[in-house]
């Protein structure tokens, strides 16, 4: 949201883009392979819905005393707790497994409908961040602007690993199910092989004061960091939307 907010554009949780028929993903900067979500869509459930996939699949978390199911399943490896992906291209439909058994779907066709709605133009940006909490900081680095997913594409990566999918969800005090959507998410860097168009734009060079996170001098990296996203073409419109 701290993206956004630079740009003051309302920060957007729905499956449409979030201004000018644009998508903005902020991701920090992570010494391993970190994961920007793309999109969550709630699956096609069985008999139950989500309160029997949380009744029959999840465990008790000790840390926050609470029934829960937080889990990332990929398609080219099983879980050691027995999940995978598995797309199904005859039948028209991605599945999790549970040893080997299908509890979820999605149709593919819902999939390419979502992904193609969120990230027909997307930009993403990564920035490098100081401090904790309230007192986090951050300075934008890189800006990589994509264009013209492919769900064949999308599929493919699935079945590779680069593309996963988070359940993510826990049983609240009134015994409801919430769950904070059905996350398909990509391995950061790995936007190229998803989308037909991608152009990268590097803006640590011309925002560098000589000395990185530099004291009092962070804030005003900070906002020329900002300003920087104007260098492409589709974040000059949004700096100008008005």
């Amino acid at each position: 949201m701290t993206l956004e907010h630079s740009l003051g554009i309302k920060a957007n949780s729905s499956t449409s883009p979030d201004i000018l028929n644009i998508e903005l993903k902020a991701s920090r900067k992570k010494k391993g392979a970190g994961k920007v979500t793309l999109f969550a869509k709630t699956p096609i459930w069985g008999s139950g819905g989500r309160n029997a996939l949380l009744d029959e699949h999840g465990y008790h978390d000790d840390k926050r005393d609470r029934w829960a199911l937080y889990h990332s399943i990929n398609g080219h490896i099983e879980s050691t707790s027995g999940w995978r992906l598995r797309v199904d291209q005859t039948g028209g439909k991605v599945h999790v497994d549970r040893h080997g058994q299908s509890v979820v779907d999605w149709d593919i066709s819902t999939l390419d409908e979502s992904l193609s709605k969120k990230h027909r133009e997307t930009i993403f940006v990564e920035a490098e961040t100081r401090g904790k909490g309230a007192a986090e900081e951050f300075r934008f680095t890189r800006i990589t602007h994509a264009a013209s997913p492919d769900i064949n594409r999308f599929l493919s990566m699935i079945e590779d690993g680069r593309i996963s999918q988070d359940f993510a969800m826990h049983r609240t005090e009134t015994g409801a199910a919430r769950d904070h959507g059905f996350l398909f998410r990509i391995i950061d860097g790995y936007q190229s092989s998803l989308f037909a168009y991608i152009r990268n734009y590097d803006l640590s060079a011309e925002q560098s004061d000589g000395g990185g996170f530099a004291g009092e001098h962070f804030q005003d990296v900070r906002t020329r960091g900002t300003e920087r996203l104007q260098h492409a073409d589709l974040a000059l419109a949004l700096h100008h939307r008005h």
